[in-house]
């Protein structure tokens, strides 16, 4: 009688690397990055496994990979053959930790990228009009543009103050007295899409045309010099806007 010898199937996977105990590391150059939207760094992946690897990222993007979608991790996967890979990491524009993070199997390994803030160095206002009515209704449309020293964006809450400022018999600018102000404007504003905002300067009622100067203005700190005032040293201040308010 024969007999059946069943003999196990053996099945082999390519694993990391025993002689090593770190099978994938991540290191970046530059170590940071200003969160413009612009900015890249490279990301090199050395890997001791046969396996793909994927990269994910917490903020910013991959430059050869599909944009995430909104509020979505950025992804990127690897084929770096028990070697060494480069991928182009290109900085968002939220300020704070970009976690890199690198997984093959189960093996997973995180990079904390810093990544800081950056405000404009150039401030543009533009209004939508120069003469309105001052009828506590009507208001100007104001657009802000903020851009870096390279044309790049700026990170994402970066906090734009406004003034509203009368002017003197030379035409300069200076604090509105008590009541005089022709326009309501906000105090700041917000840039969250790394470029530019808009704000409303809504009228006063008044009897008399009024003149008024419009100026947006940022600082790094919170500013020390009067609103209608020369900027104080690192503050950025747009050019003034003259609108005139009619009765």
């Amino acid at each position: 009688m024969r007999h059946l010898v069943l003999v196990p199937l053996m099945l082999t996977a390519c694993i990391a690397d025993p002689s090593t105990s770190e099978p994938i590391t991540l290191t970046t150059d530059p170590t940071s990055v200003v969160a413009d939207g612009t900015s890249l760094v490279t990301i090199s992946v050395a890997a001791n496994t046969d396996g793909d690897v994927t990269l994910t990222a917490s903020s910013g993007s991959f430059v050869d990979a599909a944009l995430p979608a909104a509020g979505a991790p950025a992804t990127t996967t690897l084929k770096t053959g028990r070697g060494t890979t480069d991928v182009a990491y290109r900085a968002g524009l939220d300020a704070g930790t970009a976690v890199i993070t690198a997984t093959s199997g189960a093996l997973s390994t995180t990079l904390d990228l810093p990544v800081s803030a950056v405000g404009p160095k150039h401030l543009s206002l533009t209004p939508d009009r120069t003469t309105v009515t001052g009828d506590g209704i009507s208001f100007v449309e104001l657009d802000v543009e903020a851009l870096t020293d390279s044309q790049a964006q700026v990170s994402r809450g970066t906090v734009v103050q406004f003034a509203v400022c009368c002017t003197d018999a030379g035409g300069h600018a200076i604090a509105c007295a008590a009541g005089a102000a022709p326009f309501v404007l906000p105090k700041l504003g917000r840039i969250d899409d790394g470029h530019s905002l808009s704000v409303h300067a809504v009228t006063m009622h008044v009897a008399t045309p009024k003149t008024a100067l419009l100026r947006a203005r940022y600082s790094a700190t919170i500013p020390t010099s009067a609103p209608c005032g020369d900027p104080s040293v690192g503050e950025v201040s747009s050019e003034d806007v003259t609108v005139t308010v009619e009765p």
